[in-house]
């Protein structure tokens, strides 16, 4: 059985990249950085001006070990799979730093969707497999707040960044490394909670670009103790969603199974199908309980549309009641000026129905 130690790194790759843009810059195959700083001009950064952007002790060297060539090897084990003969799956089990790297040589640019789990900030020190836990004493040494002797250099001295700073030092060069394994209409998603999201956004829009972000789902609220924090529920969870690139990446479609395209008909903006009546519904939906939502709409016979004003004589003035009572319209006079396009309008002799599109988005 013949095992698998890839040799290469990404790093290797970008740098036969630069050296096709800027040969100069290169000798003896070493970077020359000041012929690079040179070529590149006005496009380099100004260390002396002040930027936006997140920094911690810890992500120069964070950075540095998504660089370190991998040291493991895939060996493959057959007869612990599933349908090994007919699937096209793969399960790697491995620490999966090493197993990133390792991915690169064969699937780097060929990922279409990551999604990430890690563990969570919980504000204490924990085991991971690349030793991200530090003690206060190491951490305010580093970080200049304590000298070698174990005297405080400072009476104020901030400790708590000790946990934000090597969760995210554990988490950079993964996300640089998965970032590598996206196509280039790739997607990816991960999984977070309060103590790290907007620490995590942050550095997801560094490694993917601020313009790539598409959402951030909340996902779960803990309702076990209602108001075990400051009459707030706690523990709440988020998904953060980016793609690799926002000019490639098609989102928001799903394919349609087998016998369902007879559902749904097409627009200029995709596949629809009929949605929710606009007249609401439940204990909610009298005129009383919601009378700014109780307003006429005027159908045009001509036109078989919709509008917020009577434009002609034959002009139908529509109402939202239901059953003789006076109801209320599920949108807004603002959300039905911005949504006409969304409509479905449908006239049976006097009778005319109004209903939203509901569109094959996910």
């Amino acid at each position: 059985m013949e095992k698998l130690r890839p040799t290469f790194t990404f790093t290797e790759d970008r740098l036969r990249q630069l050296q096709q843009v800027v040969p100069e810059a290169f000798a003896d195959g070493k970077i020359n950085w000041e012929t690079l700083r040179e070529a590149l001009g006005e496009h380099l950064e100004d260390e002396t001006q002040e930027h936006f952007g997140l920094t911690w002790p810890g992500k120069r060297e964070a950075r540095r070990l998504a660089a370190l060539p991998p040291q493991g090897t895939l060996v493959p084990a057959p007869g612990e799979g599933v349908d090994e003969e007919t699937t096209h799956d793969i399960f790697i089990e491995g620490e999966n730093l090493e197993v990133l790297k390792l991915l690169q040589k064969s699937y780097a640019g060929r990922i279409k969707m990551i999604y990430i789990d890690p563990p969570y900030n919980t504000g204490n020190d924990y085991i991971y497999e690349d030793d991200y836990s530090e003690p206060l004493e190491a951490y305010l040494k580093r970080t200049g707040q304590m000298d070698e002797a174990g005297h405080k250099l400072t009476t104020n001295t901030r400790a708590s960044g000790r946990f934000h700073s090597r969760w995210l030092s554990m988490m950079y060069p993964r996300l640089l490394l998965a970032r590598q394994l996206l196509r280039e209409d790739g997607v990816i998603f991960v999984s977070i909670d309060d103590n790290e999201v907007h620490h995590l956004r942050q550095v997801m829009n560094e490694v993917f670009g601020e313009e790539n972000f598409v959402a951030c789902l909340p996902t779960i609220m803990n309702l076990k103790g209602n108001n075990d924090q400051y009459g707030f529920a706690g523990t709440h969870e988020y998904t953060i969603v980016f793609v690799n690139n926002k000019e490639a990446a098609v989102l928001g479609e799903f394919e349609l199974e087998e016998g369902e395209s007879d559902e749904w008909e097409e627009d200029e903006y995709g596949y629809y199908k009929k949605g929710a009546n606009l007249k609401a519904t439940g204990k909610n939906a009298p005129r009383e309980k919601r009378p700014h939502l109780f307003f006429p709409l005027y159908y045009s016979p001509e036109s078989n549309a919709l509008s917020l004003v009577r434009e002609s004589k034959s002009d139908i003035e529509l109402l939202p009641i239901t059953d003789g009572k006076e109801m209320s319209w599920r949108w807004g006079k603002r959300k039905f000026s911005q949504n006409w396009h969304n409509l479905i309008i449908v006239r049976d002799g006097n009778s005319i129905e109004s209903s939203a599109k509901s569109y094959n988005f996910t």
